[in-house]
């Protein structure tokens, strides 16, 4: 693989196109009513235990484009019997929006089509706006650096793009967004929320009981309740409510990575978070192990640096790791297509094993004898002159 594909070319199964639309800036965030303190599962980095199960297809990223869907430059087919998760609650086909983060589970057919059994939306932040920074291009809220980018979206149909002046400190904002590390985000979609509730996703990285204190990422927040269960260095998804304009954490749950069971075929994108060894990248919380035979594109193994976007196909590790078996480095979620199908191909287009080409032995072809018929010459007799 030399390089990542942007756009594929018409005759290949994948085709990436990005909805356009104007974005006035006097235009206001379409509202969102989704609490994020209700419901519970998906959320951030991963899905609860209850969540995922089975072999197959596990496919976690940005939806790019529909008529399907698509997500990391697959497309997944739709039907009746997709189900439907929105953070965790059960939803519909109407609640997946271009620059949506899902988690896609799915089956390869025959005939090397990928039909979607569920896809689950996944919620990052929600809560308040505390700065806009403009001149950087991004915005804090729990505490978390959120960046706008040219591809970040917003609203409904159309998902005209977001531009940072629509946005201000007190605004209460829903996002998707792909975690980058030390509570900094990329966010690809942004929507109104609710005014009153927050969530929180990120590892845990200390638990103060006797205070009541829980870090999440970067962040210190009182918490109401003992947590039981909750061990240093687990991915969580923690909600509550603003108190007195403070935000209260109500319930945390854990989470797992978005890779499926054991054996599971797994497409992801994401930013490197960090090395967690010489060998092993961190990206959406989740341990991305490589070997001498893991093929990069856009850099070597070396140029995955914190920060870095990065495209993985691999493989589902018993540990919650994936074995990373191709690497797409500076690969935009929006637009990335890992170059080679998912799928395995259509029975129809294998080829034999053996390249040599067969001894055709020419046919040895008589030519007919063909008498040629003898053609009289007609006698023609000329007029008399007048007056001869």
């Amino acid at each position: 693989m030399s390089k990542c594909v942007i756009k594929g070319p018409i005759g290949r199964r994948v085709l990436f196109a990005l909805f356009s639309g104007l974005l006035l800036l006097a235009a206001p965030l379409p509202a969102d009513a989704t609490d994020p303190g209700s419901g519970g599962g998906i959320g951030g980095t991963g899905i609860t235990r209850e969540g995922i199960g089975g072999t197959g297809i596990s496919s976690f990223g940005v939806v790019q484009r529909f008529g399907s869907i698509y997500v990391n430059g697959s497309e997944y087919l739709l039907n009746d019997t997709t189900g439907y998760r929105l953070d965790g609650r059960p939803g519909t086909v109407r609640d997946v929006h271009l620059g949506d983060v899902v988690l896609v589970q799915a089956q390869a057919k025959p005939d090397g089509r990928l039909t979607a059994d569920s896809v689950h939306v996944r919620v990052a932040l929600a809560g308040r706006i505390e700065k806009v920074t403009t001149h950087a291009g991004s915005f804090t809220l729990l505490g978390q650096v959120v960046h706008v980018t040219a591809e970040t979206r917003t609203g409904g149909p159309g998902a005209p793009r977001l531009e940072l002046a629509q946005l201000h400190a007190g605004d209460a904002v829903r996002i998707s967004a792909l975690a980058r590390g030390n509570g900094r985000w990329v966010a690809t979609r942004v929507v109104r929320a609710p005014a009153t509730t927050f969530l929180l996703s990120g590892p845990v990285r200390a638990i103060n009981r006797t205070q009541g204190h829980l870090t999440i990422g970067t962040r210190t927040l009182a918490a109401s309740g003992p947590f039981t269960g909750i061990a240093i260095g687990e991915q969580v998804r923690a909600t509550g409510r603003y108190v007195r304009g403070m935000p209260v954490v109500m319930r945390v749950q854990p989470v797992l990575a978005p890779v499926g069971a054991p054996g599971t075929a797994v497409e992801m994108s994401g930013y490197v978070e960090a090395r967690s060894g010489s060998d092993v990248l961190l990206a959406n919380g989740v341990p991305l192990r490589y070997t001498a035979r893991t093929h990069f594109s856009g850099g070597t193994a070396a140029d995955a640096r914190a920060g870095t976007a990065i495209a993985v196909r691999g493989v589902a590790e018993p540990d919650g790791s994936v074995l990373v078996n191709r690497v797409v480095l500076r690969a935009d979620p929006m637009r990335v297509d890992l170059p080679s199908p998912l799928a395995p191909r259509p029975a129809a287009s294998t080829r034999p094993e053996s390249h040599e080409r067969p001894d055709i032995e020419r046919p040895d072809i008589e030519r007919p004898d063909i008498e040629r018929p003898e053609i009289g010459r007609p006698e023609i007799e000329l007029p008399e002159k007048p007056g001869g």
